[in-house]
């Protein structure tokens, strides 16, 4: 399956919620038609790539996707995952729950097939015990035609690759931006076992949750309401914005001041590295959709390049906060 460069993540509108007791969502006021509008306006304006998740909003993202594809879209590929949201069954990914969650996930988005279908991490228990029975449900799954191609999401490279062993992903899909592109970063160990095993790289969080765009002031640091994922990150704290800043001022220098001036260069930076197949931006709203719009149809050159690793060498990146 060939996925558009730019695709449409949704965990954002999925407002927020916790995970066991974790907050692993979104804050903020959310406006649901203008979510539907957004997606709207993105698929009609090629950004045929819809990412979302059950675990979304406990699957609110998944029936905004579904209302935004109303008037029906057959070209549109659809992904969402499972591995977040228990039931009865002794894991997340023994196959009951798989399937269960496959099921209310085909009644949100009110479609027949999903084209990507992703476990959600790499914990499949200790010693991977819920592991071959998990591979081998995927595979009926698709041999079913309930899904058309298995993915899989995670934290560490380490984690991906013992898993992707066993299932077999077409896509492995992990944060990537100019921030942390460990995963995507030539000769890493991941982005050479994909190369090898033609594997696509799916890159969320490619504006590192809006700090890379400049959004944050470190004199003010933001404060995240409970069920938002950022809240305790220690990425939007003070500090950590004001040794951000540097860097951003030397892409601001070549790329203009405003937060939309540098979606370009996010963007660009990733789809320069030969792994990545597509990257799902999230959005939280129509005006957002707008601003990516506009960014994709500038260019990203050599020299662009050149300025994005100038600011942010591989040398010099920190730990995700995620990483483990």
């Amino acid at each position: 399956m060939r996925l558009p460069s730019i695709g449409i993540g949704t965990w954002a509108i999925g407002g927020p919620y916790w995970t066991d007791g974790e907050s692993t969502g979104w804050g903020g006021l959310l406006d649901d038609q203008d979510s539907i509008e957004g997606l709207r306006l993105a698929i009609d304006n090629g950004l045929r790539h819809i990412d979302t998740a059950d675990v979304y909003g406990h699957g609110r993202s998944e029936r905004l996707v579904a209302k935004a594809l109303a008037d029906g879209q057959p070209d549109i590929v659809i992904a969402s995952k499972v591995g977040f949201v228990a039931t009865s069954a002794p894991s997340v990914f023994s196959p009951e729950n798989i399937r269960f969650q496959l099921q209310q996930t085909l009644r949100n988005l009110r479609v027949e097939t999903v084209d990507i279908y992703y476990a959600h991490h790499c914990d499949f228990g200790p010693d991977d015990m819920f592991l071959d029975a998990a591979v081998e449900e995927f595979g009926r799954l698709k041999s079913e035609g309930l899904i058309k191609s298995i993915a899989l999401s995670g934290y560490s490279a380490s984690d991906l690759i013992r898993v992707a062993n066993a299932l077999k992903p077409d896509f492995i899909q992990s944060w990537a931006s100019i921030e942390h592109p460990e995963f995507i970063h030539q000769d890493g160990p991941l982005a050479n076992y994909m190369l090898e095993n033609d594997i696509g790289f799916v890159a969320m969080m490619p504006f590192g949750q809006g700090r890379l765009l400049g959004k944050y002031d470190p004199k003010q640091p933001p404060a995240f309401e409970p069920g938002d994922n950022r809240n305790g990150n220690f990425e939007f704290s003070s500090d950590s914005l004001a040794s951000l800043q540097p860097r951003l001022e030397i892409l601001r220098e070549h790329f203009g001041p405003t937060p939309s001036d540098l979606i370009a260069p996010a963007l660009g930076f990733l789809l320069k590295h030969p792994v990545v197949v597509s990257v799902v931006p999230g959005f939280r709203n129509s005006s957002q959709i707008r601003d990516l719009l506009e960014a994709i149809s500038k260019p990203y050159t050599d020299t662009d390049h050149a300025i994005v690793q100038k600011a942010f060498p591989f040398a010099e990146r920190h730990q995700h906060p995620w990483e483990g």
